[in-house]
């Protein structure tokens, strides 16, 4: 792609990669603003020559008001794909994007995504990030009503701020009957189901999901998640690999395949994995794989660390210890405060993840439940 002022010139080539036989090109050139009109005549181009049907977005491309918002959006977009590391510079492009144009939908749909991969990272806390999300995402639906993204995000916080699980069931429902086609909106939606325990729906939209965005690890690492949270334990397990071979520095991988060898009572291949994990976000799993081995005063000193460090950790993965470790009270004591801190992640987990079992023939489980508007 070349761009000279308000013009951009696409070369696109389709070539099958095992024969190395040229299947199709064309080169287009067009006015910078038309950028989305031609996004889509690419596309078309390489499905007619792969003789595939797909479908379209059901919301209308407009034309760009602002070449440089577009471009300001796409490096954010690009910004979010890097993970925790990319978010802040995420924001700042977003917010560059809506500055040169404040009816750009998509950007502002973005920016609410960044808002929530800041809570899940845990940059910023739950009481901050949320209501931020939630305004970015009620702009997006004041620009556009058809927006599946922004109603995605609204049942997230829903389930996992406001506890509001019937609002958050209403957001789902008008997601789906939006048919969305981002991959980011079905990644919301699908732990907006899964939240919700609608399991078999929240695997159908993460596979949909990955249909779309195939090499995206985020997505191959959470359809694993909820594969692992429902018992699928070989599921899961090929999902956090097939994410390890698309990014092999991505984290929580080598943790979560961890634990399920140690629900496969394998502790010593578990410690290889924590081991594995990338030294900022290891000692949760070595805190579990030396108490497995026996190694007490190991198991101790990561979990030291992890409880000094709790900020960035959480509490819930400070209960998930000491829940392994049997010692329900301190268990029961951080996961109450999860709550107060509204953990993204508490809702799923503590329902559903086998380290918890435990805990749940407890009347503290039921107060625990009830204190989020849930029900055994």
């Amino acid at each position: 792609m070349r761009r000279s002022n308000d013009r951009v010139r696409v070369a696109a080539q389709l070539t099958d990669a095992h024969s190395g036989t040229h299947l199709w090109s064309e080169v287009y050139d067009r006015d910078f603003g038309e950028v989305l009109a031609l996004q889509d005549q690419i596309a078309s181009g390489i499905a007619r020559a792969l003789q595939l049907a797909v479908g379209a977005d059901i919301r209308e491309i407009r034309h760009v008001q602002n070449p440089e918002a577009y471009t300001f959006y796409l490096r954010g977009r690009s910004a979010i794909d890097r993970g925790d590391a990319g978010v802040s510079e995420a924001k700042t492009y977003l917010e560059q994007s809506l500055g040169l144009d404040p009816t750009f939908v998509r950007a502002t749909e973005a920016l609410a995504l960044a808002y929530v991969d800041e809570i899940a990272g845990r940059i910023t806390s739950a009481h901050v990030g949320w209501p931020a999300a939630v305004d970015a995402a009620q702009r997006a639906l004041r620009l556009d009503r058809n927006s599946a993204m922004a109603h995605a995000v609204l049942g997230l916080e829903g389930v996992t701020y406001a506890y509001d699980w019937q609002r958050a069931s209403s957001e789902l429902d008008a997601t789906l009957v939006l048919k969305p086609r981002d991959p980011y909106a079905l990644f919301v939606a699908a732990w907006l189901a899964f939240d919700l325990g609608r399991q078999a729906e929240a695997i159908r939209l993460q596979d949909a999901s990955l249909a779309l965005d195939p090499l995206n690890p985020d997505s191959h690492q959470n359809g694993a998640y909820i594969r692992y949270l429902s018992g699928d334990l070989n599921g899961a397990e090929r999902g956090f690999r097939r994410s390890i071979e698309i990014s092999p520095t991505f984290e929580a991988n080598h943790r979560m395949i961890g634990e399920i060898l140690l629900q496969r009572h394998r502790p010593e291949a578990a410690l290889e994995e924590m081991e594995a994990e990338p030294e900022a976000n290891r000692d949760l799993g070595l805190a579990l794989a030396y108490f497995a081995l026996g190694r007490r005063n190991d198991s101790d000193r990561a979990l030291a660390r992890i409880e000094h460090d709790v900020a960035r950790n959480g509490e819930l993965n400070v209960a998930l210890v000491y829940a392994y470790r049997g010692d329900l009270d301190r268990a029961f004591q951080w996961l109450d405060r999860a709550v107060v801190s509204r953990d993204l992640n508490l809702g799923h987990r503590l329902k559903y993840d086998p380290i918890f079992d435990s805990l749940r023939g407890d009347p503290r489980y039921t107060k625990l439940l009830h204190s989020m508007n849930l029900s055994n």
